[in-house]
């Protein structure tokens, strides 16, 4: 199982730099934590975001997030290794989408897998969890330093940025070419 959690800044909006709660280090079962980020204004950060996917992806989006924004405060990454079972990912996903009463939006790596269907089934018992399949690292960035909640259309503008930030490269770049 891998498991990391970190804690909101983003140096391009330090308007929404968060300054308090989050931990460096994976949280052990009763330990206590913060339970809210606060940002620089005083507000207190309206929800948590969890990255649940195979193998060592969670930790590499949350750290490649974390090289463009700097330290991440109320985001918790949550990997299935290959010897895990569904049972024992749960486990370790619950606690950390449950760590506290704020909603939480969790972004898992592919539709139909056991992370997104294990998130999409702790999601339906928890009020206030958002599921989203097929993250991209740009919308985890954007999840973390938008203003947005995960409320009032926000999980579907995730989606459609997602979606928008799959281009052919090549393509655009072959277009730009011709005369």
């Amino acid at each position: 199982m891998h498991r990391v959690a970190a804690g909101a800044s983003c140096p391009r909006a330090p308007s929404r730099r968060i300054t308090a709660g989050g931990t460096s280090a994976p949280v052990p079962p009763g330990v206590p934590t913060r339970p809210h980020a606060r940002s620089s204004e005083g507000s207190v950060r309206e929800f948590r975001i969890v990255v649940a996917a195979h193998s060592g992806l969670a930790a590499a989006l949350l750290r490649s997030a974390e090289l463009i924004c700097g330290e991440l405060r109320d985001v918790t990454a949550v990997g299935i290794a290959p010897s895990d079972s569904p049972e024992t990912f749960a486990t370790e996903l619950r606690r950390a989408i449950e760590l506290d009463e704020r909603p939480v939006l969790v972004l898992t790596d592919l539709d139909g897998g056991t992370p997104s269907i294990v998130a999409a089934t702790i999601a339906a018992e928890r009020p206030g969890t958002t599921v989203l399949a097929g993250a991209t690292l740009g919308m985890l960035v954007e999840a973390a330093t938008g203003p947005d909640g995960i409320g009032d259309g926000a999980a579907t503008r995730l989606v459609e940025m997602g979606r928008a930030g799959i281009v052919d490269v090549t393509a655009r770049l072959v277009d730009r070419a011709r005369p």
